[in-house]
């Protein structure tokens, strides 16, 4: 028997077959007799929707289960065990003479206790069906006899209980006035005390809470509104991998905070009485008053992302190993409506840390020699007639850089100066009249002498100011849209013509504007000659005078200057004599003597 429409295959038919008819071969093993021809009447099915109400109690095993064969299944084994017929194929007709055979007379069905023959069975199997079907009711009946009776019980006990309680009710009653007294100073103690408690738990959270804002918001002397604010506002002290770790170390302090609160809150509840529960009260109370920091504490994480993922995005504006020939096609150039900084960068010291990282990540093969913000001179790429000064406004170039750029002389300028590429801004008077500044990679670059240097700065302020850029310390967003739209002017004439200029997306966050007067000082004060430090593992790397001289420091072997040169002071040499009017001497008068 097999569960309905499941595709049973000729192989498992089969099977199922032998397990039925047996083999006449093994007539004498009483195991192989097959279940049409088994004493006990059963046999091993697998367990259906038809057959699941058959199964024998304690039979089931898994998938199968034992069940008691019924007429109709013994009337099967006599006509199909041992029987082949015209329509079977020779191999099934085969197998069914090797099985045994099960004549009508002496095929017997187990119903209840007894054996009957096939043919007294169908009359047994009704009488049977029907005892088992009473049985059944009156198993039923009794069953919701006890269940009667039991509510019945039920409700008596309940009336008992309901009686006790009036009684007791009536005996309490003498009692009640004098109790209401003492149980309305009690309540009023406990409310009294819970108050406490609620009001102690919201100023512990509100103290330990802005204790720990006012840590993470803080930055020098201080306090910012948002993380958003903090990060933006020292942009160059705390806009890095260090000061993004920094804030979340401290955001740290605020995991498991309100299981320190909220544990706290426990153990008073707990105090007030030592028979009331007031746990669920408490972790309501205090989820009252968590929820007035939850958004606030959210907010702070969804902005550490927020900072995490600009950071990812200006390390990829710095660090990217660009080309000359991706900058020019496969980088986008800023378009007027794109999003702007809308403060300016501060400038940061181009030291030796600084420069070992930009080779670093950029994978350069010589240390470059300028950063972001440095003012430089060169010629601009791929070839120009002359040399301009500019800022550089990204890191040195090297991939899909020449060796006639790197290595070599040839180019004009380049003689003393081969080197990377840098992009920068730089002011054109020969063909723009310095309207605003160019955009382009330089190559030869070089330092300027200081005049070169002065005049460019003083040209770079006057002309940001007259595209009124202003406003000291915010981004020179109208000087960027005279670069994107070209037009070139000139005072007294109209418009000479456009010359747009195409600047990678990557670099227009670093334009330079007018400084702060903080930021300057705090530029200059990292910028102090000689400040710096000995290091290196002998014991003269310690010695004071190593620590404040960098000449003495690297004099002992193995050690090293980290930080700036400390100037050489001048000694000894020819002291200059002090110029003084010499005194005229007398004239003599020579007279002659009179003889």
């Amino acid at each position: 028997m097999w569960a309905a429409n499941k595709v049973i295959t000729p192989k498992e038919k089969l099977a199922e077959r032998k397990k039925w008819c047996g083999l006449r071969k093994f007539k004498g093993d009483r195991t192989q007799q097959g279940y049409c021809l088994s004493n006990s009447g059963t046999a091993e099915v697998k367990i259906s929707n038809m057959t699941k109400d058959r199964c024998l109690p304690k039979t089931k095993q898994g998938k199968t289960c034992r069940i008691r064969l019924r007429p109709e299944d013994v009337y099967h084994c006599t006509r199909t065990c041992g029987r082949p017929n015209d329509n079977d194929k020779d191999k099934l007709k085969k197998i069914k003479k090797g099985e045994n055979k099960l004549e009508c007379n002496d095929a017997g069905v187990h119903i209840g206790n007894r054996v009957y023959s096939l043919v007294d069975s169908l009359e047994a199997i009704e009488k049977y069906d029907e005892d088992v079907k009473k049985r059944k009711e009156k198993e039923k009946k009794e069953k919701a006899k006890k269940a009667r009776a039991l509510a019945k019980a039920e409700a008596a006990a309940k009336k008992a209980r309901e009686e006790e309680a009036r009684l007791k009710e009536e005996q309490d009653a003498a009692t009640k006035k004098a109790r209401e007294t003492a149980l309305a100073k009690e309540e009023k103690r406990v409310e009294d005390a819970k108050m406490k408690c609620v009001q102690d738990m919201k100023k512990e959270l509100k103290d330990k809470i802005g204790k720990i804002n006012k840590d993470i918001l803080t930055h020098g002397t201080n306090k910012y509104g948002t993380i958003h604010d903090l990060f933006h506002e020292n942009w160059s002290d705390l806009f890095s991998h260090e000061g993004v770790k920094l804030v979340e170390d401290k955001l740290r302090m605020l995991n498991g905070l309100n299981h320190e609160v909220s544990d706290k809150l426990d153990e008073c509840y707990e105090k007030i009485s030592d028979t009331k529960n007031f746990g669920e009260e408490a972790d309501k109370k205090f989820e009252e008053a968590f929820n007035e920091y939850k958004e606030q504490i959210e907010k702070m994480y969804v902005d550490i992302v927020k900072v995490k993922m600009e950071l990812f995005k200006q390390d990829q504006e710095l660090y990217d190993i660009y080309t000359p020939m991706d900058l020019k096609n496969g980088i986008p150039f800023a378009q007027i409506g794109d999003d702007v900084p809308t403060k300016c960068r501060k400038k940061k010291l181009c030291d030796d840390k600084r420069k070992k990282t930009i080779q670093e990540k950029k994978n350069l093969s010589k240390t470059p020699e300028f950063c972001i913000g440095s003012v430089v001179q060169g010629g601009i790429y791929p070839k120009s007639s002359f040399d301009y000064t500019g800022v550089v406004i990204g890191n040195a170039i090297e991939k899909g850089v020449t060796d006639r750029y790197l290595k070599e002389s040839g180019m004009r300028g380049m003689s003393k100066y081969p080197g990377p590429l840098y992009p920068v801004v730089y002011h054109s008077p020969y063909y723009n009249n310095g309207s605003w500044p160019f955009y382009g990679l330089m190559y030869g670059v070089h330092k300027p002498v200081k005049g070169k240097t002065e005049e460019f700065k003083t040209w770079y302020y006057k002309m940001i100011k007259r595209h009124g850029d202003t406003k000291i310390g915010k981004y020179p967003e109208n000087t960027l849209k005279a670069m994107i739209k070209g037009v070139i002017t000139q005072k007294g004439k109209k418009n000479l013509g456009k010359n747009p200029q195409l600047v990678p997306k990557p670099f227009i966050r670093y334009i330079p504007c007018k400084q702060t007067k903080a930021a300057e000082a705090a530029y200059n004060k990292s910028k102090e000659v000689g400040k710096g430090k000995c290091v290196g593992s002998p014991l003269a790397c310690k010695k004071p005078a190593a620590q404040k001289h960098s000449g003495i420091c690297m004099s002992y072997r193995g050690c090293k200057w980290e930080g700036n040169l400390t100037p050489k002071k001048k000694r000894g040499g020819r002291r200059k004599r002090k110029r003084t009017r010499r005194k005229k001497k007398k004239k003599r008068r020579c007279t002659k003597k009179k003889r």
